[in-house]
């Protein structure tokens, strides 16, 4: 994994023979020359990460005897460990899973269940993930019985974010082989995102609340 380094970093881990190949990016000690730092990443920082994903699908052909077809879609994602270790001295790998901080939840589902024929669709989506942590690099304590808060351990009085649903409907009609009407409505129900005292995480949450969409396609 490639990771950007400082000035600074570059010149104490060649000195500190930590990582060799930061001695090529500067020169300090040029008499002839400019002395010079090459600000540069480096191949240093790793991921280990372990999961499965499960997907699975379904069509009924005229479904009780309608015209058309009925599609149903599920897709499930499922984090076991998301170790990120920057390579770096004086830093401790964190394990990412189940961090709903960020983007990877210890579960997330999209089921889709879909109906068209040749003068309509309709669309019925659900999303989820499961709840989890605000970093798993947190020591969970309450006041007056934590330890040193560190920059690796820092600590907190609750560690956790809840999980969220969100459902999505929508349809279109062909009003002619060339045009198509649609509309859809993201979040139907309007839940609001989980946040922490910083900021909530728009790479899970739905931040934007229930949304409307409609237009018209053309075909030429």
């Amino acid at each position: 994994m490639i990771s950007s380094l400082g000035a600074n970093d570059i010149v104490q881990l060649c000195f500190q023979k930590v990582l060799n190949s930061t001695c090529s990016a500067f020169n300090l000690s040029n008499t002839n020359g400019p002395n010079f730092i090459n600000v540069q990443a480096f191949n240093l920082a790793s991921i280990n990460t372990s999961g499965f994903d499960i997907e699975a699908s379904y069509r009924w052909q005229q479904p009780l005897g309608l015209p058309g077809s009925l599609t149903l879609r599920g897709l499930a994602t499922h984090v076991i460990k998301f170790i990120t270790d920057t390579g770096l001295p004086g830093t401790l790998p964190v394990d990412t899973a189940g961090n709903n901080n960020g983007a990877t939840p210890d579960w997330k589902f999209l089921l889709i269940q879909s109906y068209e024929n040749d003068k309509f669709s309709l669309l019925v989506q659900e999303r989820w993930f499961s709840d989890g942590v605000i970093g798993n690099q947190y020591v969970v304590c309450s006041a007056g019985n934590c330890p040193a808060s560190t920059s690796q351990r820092p600590t907190i009085d609750q560690n956790f974010l809840p999980g969220a649903f969100y459902l999505d409907i929508g349809g279109s009609v062909n009003i002619t082989k060339e045009i198509v009407a649609y509309a859809k409505v993201d979040n139907v129900f309007d839940n609001a995102p989980a946040r922490t005292n910083i900021f909530s995480n728009p790479a899970l949450y739905d931040g934007l609340g229930r949304i409307y969409r409609a237009g018209v396609r053309f075909r030429f």
